[in-house]
């Protein structure tokens, strides 16, 4: 009883610093996005506002590439993991898995969006920027769909990665698996 006392209170612990981190995470992934936007569109300079960008998505990746290494850290360090109930590792491998996959989608995320303003300009003016509107209607719609496709591909491979755990796809039958 004690154990088991012990080691959601190592879990809760760990659960609450890694969000913390990884909200980190997200808030310097959205600050980069929201700079790339405003410099690009303020000051018309996209390939200064997309190297600002740059620097505080490394900031998150890095953010939160050290939180998820903690994490993992705890439960192979611990020798409480071993007997611990399966509905706490689950709890612990889920969190793993879906907040740092958000974080690092988010940076994927704001990469992918900013491509346009850093790759389309105007041939005419030497400073210029695309506009929202050609933004909107123009490209918004296939970087969109590049993000949902990478989203429903890559998400449940990456938890399965980052949580040790195998990857089962949900198209695959059972009993092929069982066989191999």
């Amino acid at each position: 009883m004690r154990v088991e006392k012990q080691l959601k209170s190592i879990v809760n612990r760990a659960i609450f610093s890694f969000k913390t981190m990884i909200w980190i995470s997200l808030a310097l992934s959205v600050v980069g996005i929201i700079c790339m936007f405003g410099i690009s569109y303020g000051f018309y300079r996209p390939i200064i506002g997309f190297a600002v960008m740059s620097l505080f998505e490394v900031a998150a990746v890095v953010v939160a590439a050290i939180a998820t290494n903690r994490m993992k850290q705890i439960k192979t360090d611990n020798e409480l993991f071993e007997n611990a109930d399966s509905s706490l590792l689950s709890k612990f491998n889920k969190i793993i898995g879906s907040f740092s996959f958000l974080s690092f989608y988010a940076v994927f995320c704001a990469i992918l969006l900013s491509v346009p303003l850093v790759i389309v300009y105007d041939h005419n003016r030497v400073e210029s920027v695309l506009t929202i509107q050609s933004y909107v209607f123009g490209c918004l719609w296939a970087v969109v769909l590049i993000l949902f496709l990478v989203y429903l591909t890559v998400k449940e491979r990456y938890v399965a990665w980052v949580t040790d755990q195998p990857y089962m796809s949900k198209d695959a039958d059972p009993k092929i698996k069982q066989n191999s």
